[in-house]
Parts: structure tokens; sequence; C-alpha cells
């Protein structure tokens, strides 16, 4: 049980922030918006993929 909860974190933390660089993307083709907006889903995914690995370490422990 406890490995298939790692599997599925270690999982989430390729995905998710995958996810926010998709919907950026888009959301900048989208509006047409400054390539500097990059910036935020890029944030956005560094931030939520340091979530998870923390989350990993700690079950981990």
């Amino acid at each position: 049980m406890k490995n298939s909860a790692l599997i599925i974190l270690a999982i989430e933390s390729v995905l998710i922030p995958s996810i926010c660089i998709v919907i950026g993307y888009w959301v900048i083709q989208r509006f047409a918006l400054h390539p500097a907006w990059w910036i935020v889903p890029v944030v956005m995914a560094i931030a939520s993929a340091w979530v998870l690995i923390r989350e990993v370490q700690r079950r981990l422990q």
C-alpha cells in the first residue's frame, strides 16, 4: 500500500507540472500574450513539483 501511494505521488510530480506548462502555453497562445508571461506557468510547475517531491520525501521517512 505504501509503495503504491509513493508511485502515485511520483507520477503526480511529473504530471501536474506538465499540465501547468501545457495550460500556460495554451493561454499564452490563445490570448497572444507577451513571451515574458512564460514565467507564470514555469513558476507554477516548479512550485507544484517541489511540493510533491517534499511530500514523497516526508512519506519515505
